[in-house]
């Protein structure tokens, strides 16, 4: 971030899905030593809640313009 950028005011409200895509890889990949269980769900059950919570609020994307939220 560079300073004077204004990123500290944006509200990126996509990340919430990001982190859960991002995760879903451990509960289902059998490759792996050890998959993610009942601990990591609930983790990712307060990403998923907070989501909900947010989803229709204006937010901007890291590479929206200056302007209002959308």
């Amino acid at each position: 971030m560079r300073v004077g950028n204004q990123a500290q005011e944006h509200f990126q409200h996509d990340v919430y899905g990001n982190v859960i895509l991002g995760a879903a890889q451990a509960f289902h990949d059998h490759r792996l030593l050890r998959r993610a269980g009942t601990r990591e769900f609930r983790a990712l059950e307060r990403v998923g809640e907070q989501a909900i919570r947010l989803f229709d609020q204006p937010d901007a994307g890291m590479w929206e313009l200056r302007t209002r939220a959308r």
